[in-house]
């Protein structure tokens, strides 16, 4: 993944009639961090992924190389189109769990990563966290494809590498369930994670809480199940 973002960087720049100066100037770092980008040496942080996507005016699936043309890559872009609100406007429970664990007293930064259509982001944002939010559908925005399982751990391992040390990880996945059918939404894209799964991907954290529910959903119209885990943890300072 690191050599195909490090060439779309390279590409969409000159794209854009961009020098590397000018793309660190409007990102507000130093020319040899993007030089560094492109030469595959480093990432960017997965914070900056929002400003250079815009900036470079590329989708972040895109710009990380999951697709190689433009094309609906969710069944959600045409959903979110509507006024009304798909998933609601309540935040999700687990919102309940981030102030609990990390309450705001201090500037604290948040990511919000496939935030579909901001319930929760806007949530956060009111409740004083510094709240940084994208999500693949360009609809969502104005109102997370699937981690492809090939980059998974590379995913993750940047994630947690650029997080603070106390920082909060916090992801609900699908996972698969023999005795559970198949979505009716039929999204293309989709792979359900298993169980495990997730938590085997912080070993190495402190796991404030992992939990997995069967739930009934009508978001198509069509009753249904889901099978969701969770689990919320903490990059804890090492004592040794």
């Amino acid at each position: 993944m690191k050599e195909k973002l490090a060439r779309n960087i390279s590409i969409y720049r000159k794209e854009r009639g961009l020098t590397q100066e000018e793309l660190a100037q409007i990102l507000g770092l130093s020319f040899q961090a993007v030089s560094k980008w492109e030469n595959a040496q480093t990432m960017p942080d997965i914070s900056l992924l929002p400003q250079l996507s815009r900036t470079l005016e590329v989708n972040i699936d895109k710009l990380l190389g999951y697709i190689s043309q433009d094309r609906p890559i969710s069944i959600y872009e045409k959903e979110y189109q509507t006024q009304e609100y798909y998933w609601g406007t309540e935040p999700n429970k687990v919102c309940y769990q981030v102030l609990q664990f990390m309450p705001p007293t201090k500037h604290l930064k948040l990511l919000d990563i496939g935030c579909g259509e901001g319930k929760d982001a806007v949530f956060f944002a009111r409740n004083g966290y510094d709240v940084t939010a994208f999500d693949v559908s360009d609809a969502g925005i104005e109102k997370t494809k699937r981690l492809e399982p090939d980059f998974r751990k590379e995913i993750f391992d940047n994630y947690k590498q650029s997080t603070n040390q106390n920082g909060l990880h916090v992801f609900n996945v699908f996972v698969n369930k023999p005795f559970i059918a198949p979505p009716p939404e039929k999204e293309p894209n989709a792979f359900k994670w298993y169980s495990g799964e997730l938590l085997a991907h912080y070993h190495d954290w402190f796991i404030k809480d992992n939990s997995e529910v069967v739930f009934d959903c009508n978001s198509s119209g069509i009753p249904h199940k889901h099978a969701m885990t969770k689990v919320i943890a903490q990059k804890v300072i090492s004592s040794g």
